[in-house]
């Protein structure tokens, strides 16, 4: 569930709880209760992001030393870096960056997936909460690693091989930070990204640019949109019970 995390709010109280990490390290896990969302009275955000201007061309990927990957990509490959089309912007990280300070939501148990595919990270990007399972996947006749680059600035990096395809690894980001850089050591060119919120109130858009952030309570919030080589647009917004919020968050072209 990369697309949107929306946590089912439950009545739960964990107080002291401590969290192994696949890494072996404990992690002290601050918990208290769970926000309980009132469906009756929750309200949504939409909109779009919009990329004003032409995008500019996307920097080619020569994979000619590396034969398992020349044979995917016989050619040069687009770094699929900004994704724009029709003024709509794919792959920008859309959240709550303001508004739930004090609050406290359950974590996902379906994990988020990042493929290693073409001898790229497919998707580019994606979201999770905090302690929520991301999972790598290896689908490449060829070996690759993944590796924080550089380490996190607010948890443990990571630096795992997934030797052969079908290879999987499962690990978990212990707080929230937008966004964390990912590569791969055998593959100097791949990069990914993976948006830690501590909240479930976000979206990755795809490519008609657009966000849906549902089953927040009434209240006034940010919403912000980051993107990995354009930076950061935000909003001011207010959400009514029963209330969607409108919102439109715009990138411009770089001269």
């Amino acid at each position: 569930m990369n697309k949107i995390g929306v946590a089912a709010a439950v009545c739960a109280v964990a107080v002291g709880a401590v969290m192994l990490w696949p890494s072996g390290r404990k992690d002290a896990v601050t918990a208290g209760p769970l926000t309980l969302v009132d469906p009756a009275t929750a309200g949504s955000v939409h909109g779009t992001v919009r990329f004003e201007g032409t995008p500019p061309a996307p920097a080619l990927i020569d994979m000619s030393s590396k034969p398992e990957c020349h044979a995917l990509h016989p050619g040069p490959a687009p770094d699929g870096k900004i994704l724009a089309k029709d003024g709509r912007l794919q792959n920008a990280v859309v959240y709550i960056s303001a508004g739930l300070e004090g609050k406290r939501f359950a974590v996902p148990a379906e994990p988020v997936a990042m493929d290693q595919k073409d001898c790229l990270f497919s998707p580019r990007v994606v979201a999770v909460m905090a302690g929520q399972d991301l999972e790598f996947v290896n689908s490449d006749p060829a070996q690759h690693n993944v590796k924080t680059a550089p380490d996190p600035k607010n948890s443990d990096g990571f630096n795992f091989t997934l030797p052969r395809k079908g290879a999987r690894q499962k690990t978990r980001i212990a707080r929230a930070e937008v966004a964390i850089r990912l590569s791969c050591d055998f593959h100097g060119w791949m990069e990914g990204w993976v948006a830690v919120l501590d909240h479930p109130f976000f979206q990755v858009t795809g490519p008609d640019g657009s966000f849906d952030l549902k089953g927040l309570p009434p209240g006034d919030y940010e919403v912000k949109a980051w993107h990995e080589a354009l930076g950061e647009r935000s909003a001011k917004i207010h959400v009514d019970p029963k209330g969607t919020a409108e919102a439109v968050l715009v990138f411009v072209a770089r001269p």
